[in-house]
């Protein structure tokens, strides 16, 4: 899936069309510092009965 130009996460807007029935959970990426949109990503998950795991690697100096 394609990401916000802008911070370099993952895009939530484009998160409905890569979910099939085979998908379990979300797997967003915060990008230099740079945190994903959680409620966002949340929001979708819910709606979805998804499971939402961060990968935090690059998360130094994120806040939420």
């Amino acid at each position: 899936m394609d990401i916000d130009r802008n911070t370099g996460c993952m895009d939530p807007g484009k998160i409905e069309a890569a979910i099939t029935p085979r998908t379990t959970a979300i797997l967003p990426i915060h990008v230099s510092g740079k945190p994903c949109d959680t409620a966002g990503i949340q929001e979708i998950a819910d709606q979805y009965g998804l499971k939402v795991i961060y990968d935090a690697a690059h998360a130094f100096g994120v806040e939420v």
